[in-house]
């Protein structure tokens, strides 16, 4: 049997650095990785204060305990729908957060996952505006797994602090500073996870954008119960 060439032992070579490099940027930016062991259906019920099993870092927040949601608060909610948050002092700082991805090494990627191309998640955090859920809330959440972005989905029980967007769509869990999205698919039955008291899957929601970027948000003050007004960051 006749040894390959030089010519064609270098393209193979070649071929398979390339195949190579293209699996390490595909696990780089968490393209279609979802977390092993979970089904592309399966949904994580993640009660306050449990940071799940993929924390980007410790948490940068503090959850409140005890929101009970509104009447009706199922189906889709526009981002700037009033009373979907509450206001509390403390809920999330961001800029802890942007320093505790940076000295974990986990800025770029955690930025991308935003869809930040330029891995600034400083920039990205700088734009967001801490709140807490009132209602429980559907999302896909990103977590860090062994040294990649992985994808889970997951509903948010009320009472979670959060970053939201200036359309008003959550995008970053304080506890645990995971990123967050709008989920691309319904609640399921294929659900893992304690259910807390009131948990029922008709009254889960899913956020939706606003049609505009906000000035600010319609909430409710946690502490007194009473309608509050939160400046958005942009």
């Amino acid at each position: 049997m006749m040894a390959p060439s030089p010519s064609r032992a270098r393209l193979a070579l070649v071929a398979a650095a390339a195949a190579l490099a293209l699996a390490a940027a595909a696990v780089w930016i968490g393209l279609g990785t979802r977390e092993p062991g979970t089904g592309s259906s399966t949904v994580r019920l993640e009660a306050v204060d449990e940071p799940g099993p993929a924390p980007y870092t410790a948490s940068v927040g503090t959850d409140r305990d005890g929101v009970v949601p509104p009447a009706d608060p199922g189906g889709e909610r526009r981002g700037d729908s009033p009373g979907l948050y509450g206001r509390a002092d403390g809920a999330c700082d961001p800029d802890a957060l942007a320093v505790a991805l940076r000295a974990a090494g986990r800025d770029t990627v955690w930025a991308r996952a935003q869809g930040r191309a330029d891995g600034d998640a400083a920039a990205v955090l700088a734009a967001l505006t801490p709140l807490v859920l009132r209602v429980d809330v559907l999302v896909d959440e990103h977590g860090w797994v062994g040294s990649a972005d992985r994808t889970h989905r997951a509903v948010l029980q009320a009472g979670s602090a959060v970053l939201v967007d200036d359309r008003g769509v959550p995008r970053v869990r304080c506890t645990g500073g995971n990123p967050l999205a709008p989920p691309a698919a319904a609640l399921g039955d294929d659900v893992t996870g304690t259910p807390w008291r009131w948990f029922a899957a008709s009254t889960v929601a899913t956020v939706t954008p606003a049609d505009r970027p906000l000035a600010g948000f319609a909430v409710v003050d946690l502490e007194t119960g009473g309608a509050a007004e939160v400046p958005a960051r942009h």
